[in-house]
Protein backbone atom coordinates (compact mmCIF):
# COMPACT_ATOMS: atom_id res chain seq x y z
CA UNK A 1 0.00 0.00 0.00
CA UNK A 2 2.79 2.47 1.27
CA UNK A 3 5.57 1.33 -1.75
CA UNK A 4 2.81 1.54 -4.32
CA UNK A 5 1.79 5.88 -3.35
CA UNK A 6 5.32 5.90 -3.24
CA UNK A 7 6.16 4.65 -6.43
CA UNK A 8 3.32 6.56 -8.10
CA UNK A 9 4.95 9.93 -6.68
CA UNK A 10 8.31 8.93 -7.88
CA UNK A 11 6.41 8.57 -11.80
CA UNK A 12 4.63 11.79 -11.26
CA UNK A 13 7.84 13.34 -10.02
CA UNK A 14 9.79 12.06 -12.70
CA UNK A 15 7.07 13.66 -15.38
CA UNK A 16 7.42 17.00 -13.76
CA UNK A 17 11.17 17.21 -13.00
CA UNK A 18 12.62 14.81 -15.77
CA UNK A 19 15.00 12.59 -14.66
CA UNK A 20 14.81 11.32 -10.93
CA UNK A 21 17.98 12.14 -9.17
CA UNK A 22 19.48 9.39 -6.76
CA UNK A 23 18.78 11.32 -3.69
CA UNK A 24 15.35 12.02 -4.29
CA UNK A 25 14.64 8.71 -4.94
CA UNK A 26 16.41 7.37 -1.71
CA UNK A 27 15.17 9.77 0.83
CA UNK A 28 11.80 8.47 -0.46
CA UNK A 29 12.29 4.86 -0.41
CA UNK A 30 14.64 5.00 3.03
CA UNK A 31 13.06 7.80 4.45
CA UNK A 32 9.57 8.56 3.77
CA UNK A 33 8.44 4.71 2.87
CA UNK A 34 10.19 3.72 6.52
CA UNK A 35 8.67 6.70 8.37
CA UNK A 36 5.03 5.99 7.17
CA UNK A 37 5.50 2.84 7.37
CA UNK A 38 6.13 2.87 10.67
CA UNK A 39 3.40 4.89 11.70
CA UNK A 40 0.71 2.80 9.78
CA UNK A 41 2.12 -0.12 11.98
CA UNK A 42 1.42 1.50 15.33
CA UNK A 43 -1.65 2.98 14.46
CA UNK A 44 -3.25 0.14 12.82
CA UNK A 45 -3.50 -1.42 15.87
CA UNK A 46 -3.51 -0.38 19.01
CA UNK A 47 -3.19 -0.64 22.53
CA UNK A 48 -5.96 1.61 25.01
CA UNK A 49 -6.88 1.73 28.49
CA UNK A 50 -8.88 -1.25 27.89
CA UNK A 51 -6.27 -3.06 26.08
CA UNK A 52 -3.18 -2.28 27.74
CA UNK A 53 -1.76 -5.78 27.30
CA UNK A 54 -2.96 -6.92 23.72
CA UNK A 55 -3.31 -4.50 20.70
CA UNK A 56 -7.03 -4.57 18.61
CA UNK A 57 -7.35 -3.67 14.76
CA UNK A 58 -8.06 0.51 15.05
CA UNK A 59 -10.66 0.44 12.63
CA UNK A 60 -12.55 -2.55 14.50
CA UNK A 61 -12.78 -0.48 17.86
CA UNK A 62 -13.30 2.67 16.18
CA UNK A 63 -16.47 5.20 16.04
CA UNK A 64 -16.66 7.59 13.97
CA UNK A 65 -17.36 11.20 15.69
CA UNK A 66 -19.33 14.19 14.79
CA UNK A 67 -17.88 17.79 13.73
CA UNK A 68 -19.33 21.20 14.31
CA UNK A 69 -18.43 24.26 12.58
CA UNK A 70 -20.62 26.89 12.73
CA UNK A 71 -23.00 25.48 14.92
CA UNK A 72 -23.77 23.06 11.98
CA UNK A 73 -22.96 19.38 12.68
CA UNK A 74 -21.34 17.45 10.01
CA UNK A 75 -19.88 14.44 9.26
CA UNK A 76 -16.60 12.96 7.72
CA UNK A 77 -16.98 11.91 4.30
CA UNK A 78 -16.32 8.47 3.36
CA UNK A 79 -12.98 9.59 1.53
CA UNK A 80 -11.22 12.21 4.03
CA UNK A 81 -9.03 13.29 1.11
CA UNK A 82 -12.89 15.21 -0.39
CA UNK A 83 -12.87 16.80 3.13
CA UNK A 84 -9.55 18.95 2.38
CA UNK A 85 -11.39 20.19 -0.83
CA UNK A 86 -13.38 22.68 1.35
CA UNK A 87 -10.29 23.86 3.09
CA UNK A 88 -6.93 22.24 2.86
CA UNK A 89 -5.71 23.84 6.84
CA UNK A 90 -8.16 22.48 9.11
CA UNK A 91 -8.20 22.70 12.68
CA UNK A 92 -9.82 19.82 15.50
CA UNK A 93 -10.59 21.37 18.78
CA UNK A 94 -12.09 18.99 21.67
CA UNK A 95 -11.37 19.08 25.06
CA UNK A 96 -9.37 15.61 26.91
CA UNK A 97 -10.31 12.65 25.78
CA UNK A 98 -12.49 14.00 23.10
CA UNK A 99 -11.34 11.90 20.60
CA UNK A 100 -9.46 14.15 18.61
CA UNK A 101 -6.48 12.18 18.36
CA UNK A 102 -8.62 8.98 17.42
CA UNK A 103 -10.08 11.03 14.86
CA UNK A 104 -7.11 11.56 13.36
CA UNK A 105 -5.26 8.26 13.16
CA UNK A 106 -8.41 7.02 11.47
CA UNK A 107 -8.14 10.33 8.77
CA UNK A 108 -4.54 9.11 8.75
CA UNK A 109 -5.38 5.43 8.09
CA UNK A 110 -8.40 6.01 5.36
CA UNK A 111 -6.00 8.79 3.32
CA UNK A 112 -3.36 5.77 2.70
CA UNK A 113 -6.18 3.35 2.09
CA UNK A 114 -7.93 5.60 -0.72
CA UNK A 115 -4.19 6.51 -2.06
CA UNK A 116 -4.43 9.46 -3.59
CA UNK A 117 -1.89 11.38 -1.34
CA UNK A 118 0.66 10.34 1.47
CA UNK A 119 0.03 10.84 4.88
CA UNK A 120 2.61 11.94 7.68
CA UNK A 121 2.30 12.89 10.85
CA UNK A 122 4.04 15.07 12.96
CA UNK A 123 3.48 15.04 17.17
CA UNK A 124 4.48 18.63 17.79
CA UNK A 125 5.43 17.89 21.14
CA UNK A 126 8.58 15.88 20.21
CA UNK A 127 10.15 18.86 17.85
CA UNK A 128 9.53 20.97 21.06
CA UNK A 129 12.24 18.99 22.94
CA UNK A 130 14.52 19.41 19.81
CA UNK A 131 16.62 22.84 18.46
CA UNK A 132 15.05 21.97 15.00
CA UNK A 133 12.50 24.15 13.37
CA UNK A 134 9.45 22.65 11.90
CA UNK A 135 11.09 22.28 8.39
CA UNK A 136 14.54 20.80 9.31
CA UNK A 137 12.66 18.13 11.88
CA UNK A 138 9.85 17.11 8.51
CA UNK A 139 13.46 17.34 6.38
CA UNK A 140 15.13 14.67 8.47
CA UNK A 141 12.97 12.55 10.17
CA UNK A 142 10.44 12.13 7.52
CA UNK A 143 13.18 12.32 4.15
CA UNK A 144 16.48 11.97 5.75
CA UNK A 145 17.42 15.04 4.34
CA UNK A 146 20.06 17.61 5.85
CA UNK A 147 17.70 20.64 5.13
CA UNK A 148 21.45 23.08 4.75
CA UNK A 149 22.59 20.63 1.97
CA UNK A 150 19.58 19.29 0.06
CA UNK A 151 17.21 22.29 0.48
CA UNK A 152 16.28 22.22 -3.38
CA UNK A 153 15.44 18.46 -3.22
CA UNK A 154 13.01 18.76 -0.07
CA UNK A 155 11.20 22.12 -1.94
CA UNK A 156 11.39 19.90 -4.73
CA UNK A 157 8.96 17.37 -3.30
CA UNK A 158 6.93 19.50 -0.75
CA UNK A 159 6.17 21.51 -3.91
CA UNK A 160 4.08 18.46 -5.83
CA UNK A 161 1.42 18.84 -3.05
CA UNK A 162 0.99 15.51 -2.56
CA UNK A 163 1.62 15.55 1.23
CA UNK A 164 -1.03 15.87 4.31
CA UNK A 165 0.76 16.90 7.65
CA UNK A 166 -0.92 16.02 10.69
CA UNK A 167 0.29 18.18 13.11
CA UNK A 168 -0.36 16.71 16.42
CA UNK A 169 -0.96 18.39 19.74
CA UNK A 170 -0.91 21.55 19.56
CA UNK A 171 -1.46 22.23 22.93
CA UNK A 172 1.32 20.08 24.21
CA UNK A 173 4.00 23.23 23.16
CA UNK A 174 5.22 24.34 26.00
CA UNK A 175 4.48 27.93 27.21
CA UNK A 176 7.44 29.30 26.33
CA UNK A 177 8.30 27.71 23.01
CA UNK A 178 4.59 28.48 21.99
CA UNK A 179 5.50 31.85 20.27
CA UNK A 180 8.24 30.40 17.90
CA UNK A 181 6.24 27.26 16.96
CA UNK A 182 3.32 29.10 16.36
CA UNK A 183 5.23 30.86 13.93
CA UNK A 184 7.14 28.31 12.51
CA UNK A 185 3.98 26.39 11.55
CA UNK A 186 2.44 29.22 9.46
CA UNK A 187 5.59 30.10 7.62
CA UNK A 188 6.10 26.16 7.40
CA UNK A 189 2.05 25.96 5.71
CA UNK A 190 2.40 29.03 3.78
CA UNK A 191 5.49 28.29 1.90
CA UNK A 192 4.04 24.83 0.78
CA UNK A 193 0.59 25.81 0.96
CA UNK A 194 -0.36 23.11 -2.41
CA UNK A 195 0.04 20.24 0.75
CA UNK A 196 -3.24 20.03 3.50
CA UNK A 197 -2.85 19.94 6.82
CA UNK A 198 -5.03 18.93 10.05
CA UNK A 199 -3.70 20.59 13.37
CA UNK A 200 -5.44 18.92 16.59
CA UNK A 201 -5.42 21.06 19.68
CA UNK A 202 -7.27 21.75 22.96
CA UNK A 203 -9.55 24.59 22.53
CA UNK A 204 -8.12 27.80 23.83
CA UNK A 205 -4.01 26.75 23.79
CA UNK A 206 -4.15 29.40 20.54
CA UNK A 207 -4.69 26.95 17.50
CA UNK A 208 -7.48 29.20 16.73
CA UNK A 209 -4.91 31.95 16.10
CA UNK A 210 -3.62 30.18 12.62
CA UNK A 211 -4.81 32.82 9.69
CA UNK A 212 -5.31 29.75 7.22
CA UNK A 213 -7.03 26.93 9.20
CA UNK A 214 -10.66 26.20 9.25
CA UNK A 215 -11.04 25.23 12.90
CA UNK A 216 -13.71 22.29 13.92
CA UNK A 217 -14.88 21.15 17.28
CA UNK A 218 -14.98 17.86 17.91
CA UNK A 219 -18.76 17.02 19.07
CA UNK A 220 -20.03 14.96 21.68
CA UNK A 221 -21.22 11.51 21.16
CA UNK A 222 -24.72 10.87 20.72
CA UNK A 223 -26.83 7.74 22.02
CA UNK A 224 -26.18 5.60 19.40
CA UNK A 225 -22.88 6.76 19.19
CA UNK A 226 -22.38 5.73 23.00
CA UNK A 227 -23.91 2.35 22.52
CA UNK A 228 -21.59 1.75 19.49
CA UNK A 229 -18.75 2.23 21.00
CA UNK A 230 -19.41 -0.03 24.43
CA UNK A 231 -20.48 -2.65 21.85
CA UNK A 232 -17.19 -2.34 19.96
CA UNK A 233 -14.93 -2.11 22.50
CA UNK A 234 -16.62 -3.96 25.26
CA UNK A 235 -16.46 -7.17 23.34
CA UNK A 236 -12.66 -7.07 23.37
CA UNK A 237 -12.41 -7.45 26.99
CA UNK A 238 -12.67 -11.41 28.05
CA UNK A 239 -15.21 -13.71 26.75
CA UNK A 240 -17.81 -12.12 28.41
CA UNK A 241 -17.70 -9.07 26.94
CA UNK A 242 -20.93 -9.02 24.82
CA UNK A 243 -22.61 -9.63 27.89
CA UNK A 244 -20.98 -6.78 29.69
CA UNK A 245 -21.66 -4.15 26.86
CA UNK A 246 -25.37 -5.25 27.26
CA UNK A 247 -25.25 -4.29 30.72
CA UNK A 248 -23.14 -1.39 30.64
CA UNK A 249 -25.86 -0.06 28.08
CA UNK A 250 -28.40 -0.65 30.19
CA UNK A 251 -26.87 0.98 33.44
CA UNK A 252 -26.02 4.17 30.98
CA UNK A 253 -29.95 4.51 29.67
CA UNK A 254 -31.24 3.58 32.87
CA UNK A 255 -33.20 6.94 33.98
CA UNK A 256 -31.87 6.92 37.54
CA UNK A 257 -28.47 7.56 35.46
CA UNK A 258 -29.64 10.14 33.12
CA UNK A 259 -27.98 12.96 34.97
CA UNK A 260 -24.61 11.30 34.42
CA UNK A 261 -24.61 10.82 30.56
CA UNK A 262 -23.28 13.68 29.90
CA UNK A 263 -19.91 12.62 31.18
CA UNK A 264 -19.91 9.35 29.12
CA UNK A 265 -20.62 11.23 26.04
CA UNK A 266 -16.77 11.81 26.07
CA UNK A 267 -14.83 8.99 24.89
CA UNK A 268 -12.17 8.86 27.69
CA UNK A 269 -14.67 8.87 30.42
CA UNK A 270 -16.91 6.17 28.63
CA UNK A 271 -13.78 3.91 28.21
CA UNK A 272 -12.77 4.28 32.27
CA UNK A 273 -16.07 3.53 33.09
CA UNK A 274 -15.86 0.68 31.05
CA UNK A 275 -12.56 -0.28 32.60
CA UNK A 276 -13.90 -0.81 36.27
CA UNK A 277 -17.49 -1.21 35.57
CA UNK A 278 -17.00 -5.04 36.73
CA UNK A 279 -15.89 -3.91 39.98
CA UNK A 280 -17.87 -0.56 40.56
CA UNK A 281 -20.87 -0.64 38.34
CA UNK A 282 -22.00 2.29 40.14
CA UNK A 283 -21.62 5.86 38.02
CA UNK A 284 -19.68 8.39 39.93
CA UNK A 285 -21.43 11.42 40.64
CA UNK A 286 -17.95 13.96 39.57
CA UNK A 287 -15.53 13.35 37.01
CA UNK A 288 -12.83 13.06 38.96
CA UNK A 289 -14.60 9.72 40.35
CA UNK A 290 -13.32 8.38 37.13
CA UNK A 291 -10.13 9.03 37.67
CA UNK A 292 -9.96 7.79 40.70
CA UNK A 293 -11.47 4.70 39.93
CA UNK A 294 -9.77 3.65 37.06
CA UNK A 295 -6.75 3.98 39.88
CA UNK A 296 -8.22 1.82 42.13
CA UNK A 297 -9.06 -0.84 39.32
CA UNK A 298 -5.38 -0.75 37.85
CA UNK A 299 -4.03 -0.83 41.54
CA UNK A 300 -6.22 -2.94 43.36
CA UNK A 301 -8.19 -4.98 40.92
CA UNK A 302 -7.43 -5.95 37.41
CA UNK A 303 -4.67 -8.05 37.53
CA UNK A 304 -6.72 -10.49 40.22
CA UNK A 305 -9.38 -10.99 37.96
CA UNK A 306 -7.79 -10.85 34.52
CA UNK A 307 -5.34 -13.60 35.56
CA UNK A 308 -5.81 -16.98 36.00
CA UNK A 309 -4.86 -18.03 39.77
CA UNK A 310 -5.76 -14.61 41.16
CA UNK A 311 -2.78 -13.45 40.06
CA UNK A 312 -0.87 -9.90 40.93
CA UNK A 313 2.00 -8.23 39.55
CA UNK A 314 4.84 -8.14 41.94
CA UNK A 315 5.08 -4.41 43.73
CA UNK A 316 8.92 -4.22 43.83
CA UNK A 317 8.83 -1.14 46.04
CA UNK A 318 6.58 -3.20 47.87
CA UNK A 319 4.94 0.11 49.46
CA UNK A 320 1.34 0.67 49.80
CA UNK A 321 -1.36 2.09 47.81
CA UNK A 322 -1.25 5.31 49.21
CA UNK A 323 2.32 5.61 48.88
CA UNK A 324 1.94 5.28 45.37
CA UNK A 325 -0.99 7.78 45.34
CA UNK A 326 0.97 10.45 46.55
CA UNK A 327 4.36 9.67 44.66
CA UNK A 328 2.11 10.24 42.08
CA UNK A 329 0.15 13.42 42.77
CA UNK A 330 3.68 14.74 43.73
CA UNK A 331 4.89 13.48 40.12
CA UNK A 332 2.01 14.62 38.28
CA UNK A 333 1.73 18.46 39.91
CA UNK A 334 5.41 19.14 39.10
CA UNK A 335 5.83 17.57 35.41
CA UNK A 336 2.28 19.18 34.29
CA UNK A 337 3.48 22.27 35.48
CA UNK A 338 6.82 22.01 33.60
CA UNK A 339 4.75 21.50 30.86
CA UNK A 340 6.10 17.61 30.69
CA UNK A 341 3.73 15.11 29.34
CA UNK A 342 6.55 12.84 28.30
CA UNK A 343 9.06 11.34 30.80
CA UNK A 344 12.47 9.98 30.08
CA UNK A 345 14.88 8.18 32.15
CA UNK A 346 16.87 11.15 33.29
CA UNK A 347 13.68 13.74 33.60
CA UNK A 348 11.98 10.70 36.12
CA UNK A 349 15.18 10.16 37.88
CA UNK A 350 15.77 13.87 38.62
CA UNK A 351 12.01 14.42 39.73
CA UNK A 352 12.38 11.11 41.91
CA UNK A 353 15.09 12.47 43.82
CA UNK A 354 13.22 15.55 44.70
CA UNK A 355 9.99 13.73 45.52
CA UNK A 356 11.78 11.36 48.06
CA UNK A 357 13.41 13.94 50.20
CA UNK A 358 9.76 15.99 50.29
CA UNK A 359 8.05 12.83 51.10
CA UNK A 360 10.37 11.37 53.04
CA UNK A 361 10.37 7.95 51.84
CA UNK A 362 12.57 5.87 50.03
CA UNK A 363 12.60 3.53 46.73
CA UNK A 364 14.83 2.20 44.35
CA UNK A 365 13.83 4.43 41.12
CA UNK A 366 14.34 1.92 38.34
CA UNK A 367 11.57 -0.32 40.59
CA UNK A 368 9.32 2.42 40.97
CA UNK A 369 9.16 3.28 37.25
CA UNK A 370 8.65 -0.68 37.16
CA UNK A 371 6.10 -0.34 39.34
CA UNK A 372 3.98 2.21 37.58
CA UNK A 373 4.42 1.12 34.55
CA UNK A 374 4.26 -3.09 34.77
CA UNK A 375 3.01 -3.83 38.29
CA UNK A 376 0.08 -0.85 38.38
CA UNK A 377 0.26 0.08 34.51
CA UNK A 378 -0.55 3.32 35.17
CA UNK A 379 2.68 4.60 33.12
CA UNK A 380 2.60 3.48 29.36
CA UNK A 381 6.34 2.88 27.75
CA UNK A 382 6.33 4.44 24.38
CA UNK A 383 9.99 4.16 22.73
CA UNK A 384 11.99 5.25 25.05
CA UNK A 385 9.51 7.56 27.29
CA UNK A 386 6.67 7.29 29.56
CA UNK A 387 3.64 9.11 30.04
CA UNK A 388 -0.04 8.55 31.10
CA UNK A 389 -2.43 6.66 29.01
CA UNK A 390 -4.06 10.14 28.92
CA UNK A 391 -2.77 13.52 29.49
CA UNK A 392 -6.06 14.11 31.70
CA UNK A 393 -4.69 11.43 34.59
CA UNK A 394 -1.83 13.62 34.94
CA UNK A 395 -3.96 16.11 35.76
CA UNK A 396 -6.55 14.60 37.79
CA UNK A 397 -3.46 13.36 40.25
CA UNK A 398 -1.97 17.20 40.07
CA UNK A 399 -5.67 18.65 40.82
CA UNK A 400 -5.70 16.01 43.68
CA UNK A 401 -2.54 17.19 45.60
CA UNK A 402 -3.90 20.37 45.23
CA UNK A 403 -6.87 19.72 46.98
CA UNK A 404 -5.58 17.89 49.86
CA UNK A 405 -3.19 21.04 50.52
CA UNK A 406 -3.29 23.63 53.53
CA UNK A 407 -5.62 26.86 52.33
CA UNK A 408 -2.35 29.09 52.34
CA UNK A 409 -0.73 26.19 49.99
CA UNK A 410 -4.03 26.51 47.89
CA UNK A 411 -3.79 30.60 47.79
CA UNK A 412 -0.14 29.99 46.56
CA UNK A 413 -0.92 27.71 43.97
CA UNK A 414 -3.80 29.38 42.53
CA UNK A 415 -3.30 32.93 42.78
CA UNK A 416 0.81 32.21 41.58
CA UNK A 417 1.70 29.52 40.09
CA UNK A 418 -1.48 28.36 38.33
CA UNK A 419 -1.76 32.06 36.55
CA UNK A 420 2.01 32.23 35.92
CA UNK A 421 2.51 28.65 34.36
CA UNK A 422 -1.17 27.40 32.94
CA UNK A 423 -2.74 30.28 31.85
CA UNK A 424 -4.49 28.65 28.84
CA UNK A 425 -6.19 25.37 27.72
CA UNK A 426 -6.80 25.14 32.04
CA UNK A 427 -10.77 23.98 30.99
CA UNK A 428 -10.12 19.74 32.27
CA UNK A 429 -8.12 20.78 34.64
CA UNK A 430 -9.74 23.92 36.61
CA UNK A 431 -13.01 21.65 36.19
CA UNK A 432 -11.36 18.97 38.36
CA UNK A 433 -9.80 21.58 40.70
CA UNK A 434 -13.17 23.31 40.96
CA UNK A 435 -14.80 19.08 41.90
CA UNK A 436 -12.22 18.45 44.71
CA UNK A 437 -11.40 22.21 46.09
CA UNK A 438 -14.61 24.25 45.01
CA UNK A 439 -14.47 27.20 47.53
CA UNK A 440 -10.83 27.67 47.20
CA UNK A 441 -10.58 27.33 43.89
CA UNK A 442 -13.07 29.93 42.91
CA UNK A 443 -12.10 31.96 45.63
CA UNK A 444 -7.91 32.28 45.14
CA UNK A 445 -8.66 31.92 41.23
CA UNK A 446 -11.68 32.30 39.43
CA UNK A 447 -12.46 35.27 41.59
CA UNK A 448 -9.30 36.52 41.73
CA UNK A 449 -8.60 36.45 38.43
CA UNK A 450 -12.07 38.04 37.33
CA UNK A 451 -11.27 40.91 40.03
CA UNK A 452 -8.37 41.65 38.36
CA UNK A 453 -9.94 41.77 35.08
CA UNK A 454 -12.14 44.46 36.50
CA UNK A 455 -9.40 46.35 37.89
CA UNK A 456 -7.67 46.77 34.47
CA UNK A 457 -11.05 47.98 32.61
CA UNK A 458 -11.87 50.21 35.21
CA UNK A 459 -8.43 51.71 34.75
CA UNK A 460 -8.40 55.32 34.07
CA UNK A 461 -7.02 56.68 30.30
CA UNK A 462 -6.15 60.38 29.68
CA UNK A 463 -8.64 62.24 27.58
CA UNK A 464 -11.34 58.97 27.90
CA UNK A 465 -14.22 59.73 30.25
CA UNK A 466 -17.10 58.20 28.77
CA UNK A 467 -17.55 54.41 30.83
CA UNK A 468 -18.50 52.33 27.54
CA UNK A 469 -15.25 53.86 25.41
CA UNK A 470 -13.01 53.47 28.68
CA UNK A 471 -13.68 49.70 28.67
CA UNK A 472 -13.46 48.90 25.25
CA UNK A 473 -10.31 50.79 25.09
CA UNK A 474 -8.93 49.05 28.17
CA UNK A 475 -10.10 45.69 26.54
CA UNK A 476 -8.42 45.93 23.07
CA UNK A 477 -5.23 46.87 25.01
CA UNK A 478 -5.30 43.97 27.12
CA UNK A 479 -5.62 41.46 24.16
CA UNK A 480 -4.65 41.42 20.69
CA UNK A 481 -7.85 40.38 18.80
CA UNK A 482 -8.32 39.87 14.98
CA UNK A 483 -11.05 39.14 12.62
CA UNK A 484 -10.15 37.03 9.41
CA UNK A 485 -12.33 36.93 6.49
CA UNK A 486 -12.10 33.74 4.53
CA UNK A 487 -12.04 33.22 0.33
CA UNK A 488 -15.68 32.58 0.05
CA UNK A 489 -16.76 35.50 2.19
CA UNK A 490 -17.25 33.74 5.92
CA UNK A 491 -16.22 35.78 8.39
CA UNK A 492 -13.84 33.26 10.52
CA UNK A 493 -13.32 34.96 14.25
CA UNK A 494 -9.38 34.57 15.10
CA UNK A 495 -7.82 35.56 18.68
CA UNK A 496 -4.33 36.17 19.90
CA UNK A 497 -4.82 36.28 23.59
CA UNK A 498 -2.16 37.05 25.80
CA UNK A 499 -4.31 37.23 29.26
CA UNK A 500 -5.78 34.30 31.56
CA UNK A 501 -9.00 36.15 32.04
CA UNK A 502 -10.55 35.95 28.83
CA UNK A 503 -10.18 31.41 29.08
CA UNK A 504 -11.81 31.76 32.74
CA UNK A 505 -14.51 33.54 31.83
CA UNK A 506 -15.23 31.28 28.99
CA UNK A 507 -14.54 28.36 31.58
CA UNK A 508 -17.57 30.05 33.77
CA UNK A 509 -19.83 30.67 30.88
CA UNK A 510 -21.39 33.31 31.92
CA UNK A 511 -19.24 35.91 30.00
CA UNK A 512 -18.35 35.74 26.48
CA UNK A 513 -16.28 38.72 25.07
CA UNK A 514 -14.65 36.34 21.93
CA UNK A 515 -18.27 35.33 20.88
CA UNK A 516 -19.67 38.78 21.34
CA UNK A 517 -16.75 40.07 18.84
CA UNK A 518 -17.33 37.04 16.99
CA UNK A 519 -20.91 37.89 16.61
CA UNK A 520 -20.82 41.58 15.98
CA UNK A 521 -18.39 40.64 13.08
CA UNK A 522 -21.29 38.45 11.70
CA UNK A 523 -23.80 40.63 11.77
CA UNK A 524 -21.94 43.81 10.34
CA UNK A 525 -20.70 42.76 6.82
CA UNK A 526 -20.51 46.10 6.07
CA UNK A 527 -18.30 47.55 8.69
CA UNK A 528 -15.96 44.61 8.27
CA UNK A 529 -15.88 45.39 4.57
CA UNK A 530 -15.26 49.02 5.71
CA UNK A 531 -11.90 48.06 8.06
CA UNK A 532 -10.81 45.53 5.25
CA UNK A 533 -10.79 49.07 3.02
CA UNK A 534 -9.11 51.16 6.03
CA UNK A 535 -6.16 48.58 6.64
CA UNK A 536 -5.96 47.75 3.15
CA UNK A 537 -4.96 44.00 4.24
CA UNK A 538 -5.01 41.41 1.16
CA UNK A 539 -5.41 38.48 2.96
CA UNK A 540 -8.80 40.52 4.79
CA UNK A 541 -6.67 40.22 8.40
CA UNK A 542 -8.04 42.83 10.57
CA UNK A 543 -6.63 43.32 14.05
CA UNK A 544 -8.35 45.22 16.34
CA UNK A 545 -5.99 47.76 18.17
CA UNK A 546 -6.08 50.75 20.01
CA UNK A 547 -2.34 51.69 18.54
CA UNK A 548 -4.26 52.13 15.05
CA UNK A 549 -6.13 54.99 15.54
CA UNK A 550 -7.90 54.54 12.30
CA UNK A 551 -9.12 51.43 13.03
CA UNK A 552 -9.73 52.11 16.38
CA UNK A 553 -11.62 55.31 15.81
CA UNK A 554 -13.88 53.90 13.14
CA UNK A 555 -14.50 50.70 15.64
CA UNK A 556 -15.50 53.14 18.96
CA UNK A 557 -18.46 54.35 16.52
CA UNK A 558 -20.04 51.07 16.10
CA UNK A 559 -22.18 49.14 18.19
CA UNK A 560 -19.26 46.78 19.32
CA UNK A 561 -18.28 49.34 22.33
CA UNK A 562 -21.73 48.88 23.61
CA UNK A 563 -21.91 45.35 23.03
CA UNK A 564 -18.99 44.57 25.26
CA UNK A 565 -19.78 46.94 28.06
CA UNK A 566 -22.78 44.59 28.43
CA UNK A 567 -20.66 42.03 28.54
CA UNK A 568 -18.59 43.68 31.16
CA UNK A 569 -21.84 44.29 33.20
CA UNK A 570 -22.16 40.44 33.30
CA UNK A 571 -18.83 40.29 34.62
CA UNK A 572 -19.75 42.33 37.55
CA UNK A 573 -22.77 40.67 38.21
CA UNK A 574 -20.60 37.33 38.21
CA UNK A 575 -18.49 38.49 40.39
CA UNK A 576 -21.16 39.80 43.15
CA UNK A 577 -23.16 36.59 42.67
CA UNK A 578 -19.19 34.59 43.02
CA UNK A 579 -18.53 36.28 45.81
CA UNK A 580 -22.18 36.05 47.68
CA UNK A 581 -22.06 32.34 47.10
CA UNK A 582 -18.55 31.98 48.91
CA UNK A 583 -20.09 33.72 51.62
CA UNK A 584 -23.07 31.27 52.22
CA UNK A 585 -20.08 28.31 51.98
CA UNK A 586 -18.39 29.75 54.72
CA UNK A 587 -20.95 30.58 56.85
CA UNK A 588 -22.34 27.19 55.88
CA UNK A 589 -19.26 25.36 56.93
CA UNK A 590 -18.37 27.19 60.22
CA UNK A 591 -22.30 26.47 61.28
CA UNK A 592 -22.40 22.92 60.68
CA UNK A 593 -18.75 22.28 62.35
CA UNK A 594 -20.33 24.42 65.28
CA UNK A 595 -18.31 27.21 65.91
Amino acid sequence: MILELITLFKDELVKTIGVLSDEISQSLDDGLQKYTTNWYNKISSVKTFLFSENAVDFEEVYVPLSLQFQKKNINLPNDISSFFKISNCITILGHAGSGKTMLMKHSFLNILRNGYLIPIIIELRRIDNTEFCLSEYISSLVFKLNLSRNETIFNRLMDEGKFVFFLDGFDEISIKNKEKRTAEIEEFVDRYNKNSFMLTSRPGAGAETLSRFRSYHVCDMNDEQVKSFVMKQAKYMDEEGDLIAQKIVGSIFCSDNSMFIDYLRNPLLLSMFILTFKYTPELPSKKSGFYFNVFDTLYCKHDSTSKSGGYLHERKCKKEKEQYKNILQSFSYNSFFDSKYEFDNAYINKLFEDIKKRLSVKFDNDDMIYDLSVSIGIWVLDGYTYNFPHRSMQEYFAASLISESEEDTKKMVYSKIMTRKYGYDGFNFWSLCQEMDEFCFLKYFVLKNLKDFKKFLDASIEGITEKVELTFYNLLKLSDFFIGISKSGDINYIRRNNSIYIPVLRYLKKVDIVDTIFDWSRKAPQEIETLCNLTRNDDKLIRLDVENKTVYNYLRCTSLPKMLYEEYIKLNNTILELENDLDQKRKKEINLLGL
